[in-house]
């Protein structure tokens, strides 16, 4: 019994510590989360700046390869370089012929027929030298007029080296048109495929368009939020509606494949909300308000009918509508590949988006009656963000200054739309831009 007395005060506080209540395992778990934060803060900006720099890389090694396959065209459809003849390597390498329509034999491979033209002081057509591949003649500025289905003679008394031109033997024995004076006295030397070609287009384009875009969200948990699981429950209670994209773009050409391209584009996303139970709580100016959270931002509600409510109230809304629009202005490098009337182009760049309007519309029921509300400013959202944009497309152009564009184009955010919100949101777009672009 003494003994047992001896340790009592051992026995009460065992016994007390037996019956205590331990901190249930949520408690743990908050106290952990919150303990952290602080590194996954930490570990979230650097993902954010990895993901950035990932980006820029990205851009940089798109244009390194778009610059590649420009080169490795540009190679295979380079001419050999053109050799100059002046008149002395003529009258030196080439045997003076005082008249084509005698008994003499020419050499076949320096005469060719020239039908209804005197042959007076006039010498056969030469062919240029390292051109392996194709054939070229040769003749002075000092000719009129020369008809592309006959053979050309030099007249090499009132030959200048400097106006010499050249142009493609099969395209003139297939073409059948007469160069005009103009064209042959011109400084500079031309090729028949570029006389020939359509007039080139300005540098300057505009393209109206119309894009109907694919949306959709990338949601994320926020860090700071007391409640996990956020990202999932939106996904699944929003729907996204009939979205575009729609504005103009100006391009300008730098050479005959590159060109660089902004404008002013106005992009509206619409998402419907399922019906879902808000709750009353202190809004940011101290009254309390139900507040309603989507996955781009909340919204504060006080009904029309109905007394003040007290901080844990409830509604249930019916159906919820948001509706956002952003004007952006993109800057993006395009490379061009041209196929006849048709031209193949791909495109890289970034956009700076201003948000316009973020307006949140929910259908509230209480008890019997319904109520319609509309949010016109929602909290949360971003007034500015920057997303990466990308496509590839074709041109199709109908005259030499008006051309039909389709464009299949990619929109990524480089950040989250919102701030201060229970979810990160990063809005993706997919869209088909169709447009007409004008050239001058």
């Amino acid at each position: 019994m003494d003994e047992s007395l001896h340790h009592i005060e051992e026995t009460f506080y065992a016994a007390l510590n037996d019956f205590a209540k331990s901190p249930r395992p949520e408690v743990w778990d908050h106290i952990a989360a919150q303990l952290d934060v602080t590194n996954m803060e930490v570990l979230e900006k650097k993902y954010t700046r990895t993901k950035r720099i990932v980006a820029v890389l990205f851009l940089l090694l798109f244009c390194c390869a778009t610059y590649q396959v420009d080169i490795y065209f540009r190679s295979k459809s380079a001419f050999t370089t053109r050799s100059e003849v002046t008149t002395s390597q003529v009258k030196k390498d080439q045997p003076k012929i005082s008249a084509i329509h005698t008994g003499k034999e020419k050499p076949s491979s320096m005469l060719v027929s020239f039908d209804g033209a005197t042959d007076r002081g006039r010498q056969p057509v030469i062919r240029s030298l390292n051109c392996p591949k194709y054939e070229w003649h040769f003749f002075p500025a000092t000719l009129s007029c020369i008809t592309a289905r006959q053979d050309m003679l030099i007249d090499v008394s009132n030959a200048v080296s400097h106006t010499r031109r050249f142009f493609y033997n099969d395209k003139i024995l297939s073409s059948g048109i007469i160069l005009p004076e103009k064209s042959i006295k011109s400084g500079a030397p031309l090729g028949l495929h570029q006389l020939l070609a359509k007039p080139a287009p300005g540098k300057w384009s505009v393209i109206p368009f119309f894009s109907p875009d694919i949306a959709w969200y990338h949601l994320e948990d926020d860090l700071d939020a007391s409640t996990p699981g956020n990202a999932q429950r939106l996904k699944q209670k929003e729907k996204y509606e009939f979205s575009f994209t729609t504005g103009a773009i100006v391009q300008f050409r730098m050479s005959n494949h590159w060109s660089v391209e902004s404008g002013l584009m106005q992009a509206i996303t619409n998402i419907v909300v399922d019906p879902t139970k808000i709750y009353a709580q202190t809004d940011n100016s101290g009254t309390i308000k139900y507040r309603l959270n989507t996955s781009s931002g909340y919204g504060y509600i006080q009904p029309a009918s109905g007394g003040a409510p007290t901080i844990g109230d409830s509604l249930s809304t019916v159906l919820s509508t948001q509706s956002l629009r952003y004007l952006s202005i993109p800057a993006a490098l395009v490379y061009h590949l041209p196929l006849k009337k048709w031209q193949l182009q791909v495109s890289g760049g970034v956009s700076v988006n201003f948000l316009t309007r973020a307006r949140l519309e929910t259908t509230l029921e209480n008890g019997a009656q319904t109520s319609v509300e509309t949010i016109r400013k929602m909290e949360g959202v971003k007034c500015r963000y920057w997303s990466a944009v990308a496509g590839i497309g074709v041109t199709h152009d109908i005259t030499s200054k008006i051309a039909v564009v389709l464009t299949p184009t990619l929109r990524i955010p480089l950040e989250p739309i919102n701030k201060f919100s229970t979810v990160k949101t990063y809005p993706m777009t997919f869209g088909a831009v169709a447009g007409v672009k004008y050239s001058f």
